[in-house]
């Protein structure tokens, strides 16, 4: 069974969540609700392009699969912001991205709706 079927089909009790490693320092968290938080998704190969420092990991979903309802960015690493993927993710108009406001800087210039874009920085609660 492929990643994605399998997360589709995760459930949870009431008040427990489903954590689902992504590789690197990617994750999915789902609760019972069937709410949706993606941490840092890194599923390209964003790094080795710029930087030549290869995937730990192949990547197990692809970005047009992703279909979360907030896609949460701790920082503007490549690794954590991964702007080959992250266009794909959004094209989901429901998806909202939060990262502090550099992350948030690089997605507008990249095109990413504006009203899907929420910025927080040390200390903000959201």
């Amino acid at each position: 069974m492929y990643f994605v079927d399998k997360f589709n089909k995760a459930s949870t009790e009431q008040g427990e969540i489903a954590l689902f490693w992504l590789g690197q320092a990617g994750f999915i968290i789902k609760n019972s609700y069937g709410e949706t938080l993606a941490i840092d998704p890194y599923l390209s190969n964003l790094v080795e392009r710029t930087c030549g420092l290869k995937r730990i990991m192949m990547p197990i979903i692809s970005p047009e699969d992703l279909n979360v309802d907030i896609l949460l960015i701790s920082h503007h690493h490549d690794d954590h912001l991964d702007m080959d993927s992250i266009p794909s993710i959004m094209k989901n108009k429901n998806t909202k991205l939060l990262s502090p406001t550099t992350g948030i800087n690089i997605c507008k210039k990249k095109g990413i709706n504006e009203a899907q874009l929420i910025s927080f920085n040390y200390g903000d609660k959201i």
